[in-house]
């Protein structure tokens, strides 16, 4: 188990870092989304794509989805930021294109987005004496309710074919916790478990108990 203190970031500001840096560490120039990405979702996701050095969505126009029966766009400001928001509907891809006033310049940004329905990728998924499996049926995500801490709680994850695991960790906003398979785990009320895996292609995302 490897800890590592103030090191966890919350979701949203871990993705603008994600999204905001390039090579070598240097800040984007300008506004950016990735070229294309795929994703898994569940009835309700929204996917947050920061716009660096946007801060009014009169900035944005021309916000466009090549299928909108796949995949819809919108923005939102929180805070002086502006998000594209793009919304999954369904199995498919999409591209989505809009253009960005930015340092008296205009630019167009364009992004080609898989959505992949989301299926229960666990075989076994055990918490202590928890068997969690058909919990995961639904959505990647499920709360376990947890009011204490839980100490020395087992952990067996076992994934279908064509699943591989990456990584595991219990964070809050303070310390992030590195497990591996079938280690005992300690979780306190306000942490998350994250259980990272992929696919045969590479696409990953992560199961979430809190």
């Amino acid at each position: 188990m490897k800890v590592w203190k103030k090191m966890a970031l919350p979701a949203m500001a871990l993705v603008m870092l994600l999204v905001s840096v390039g090579p070598a560490g240097r800040a984007s120039a300008v506004p950016s989304v990735p070229k294309k990405e795929s994703r898994y979702f569940v009835a309700g996701d929204r996917w947050w794509y920061p716009l660096k050095g946007i801060t009014s969505k009169s900035a944005v126009s021309k916000l466009t989805s090549s299928d909108k029966t796949v995949m819809e766009a919108e923005l939102v400001k929180s805070g002086r930021n502006v998000y594209m928001i793009a919304v999954p509907k369904k199995t498919g891809t999409a591209t989505i294109r809009m253009k960005v006033r930015y340092q008296k310049k205009s630019y167009t940004l364009k992004t080609r987005l898989t959505a992949k329905k989301y299926e229960n990728p666990l075989s076994v998924l055990k918490f202590g004496k928890q068997d969690l499996t058909k919990k995961f049926d639904a959505s990647s995500r499920y709360s376990m309710g947890i009011t204490r801490t839980l100490r020395n709680q087992k952990l067996y994850v076992r994934l279908k074919k064509g699943w591989s695991l990456s990584h595991i960790t219990v964070f809050d906003d303070k310390t992030s916790q590195s497990y591996e398979n079938k280690d005992k785990i300690t979780i306190k009320k306000g942490q998350t478990l994250n259980i990272w895996i992929k696919d045969a292609e590479g696409v990953g995302f992560n199961l979430v108990l809190y």
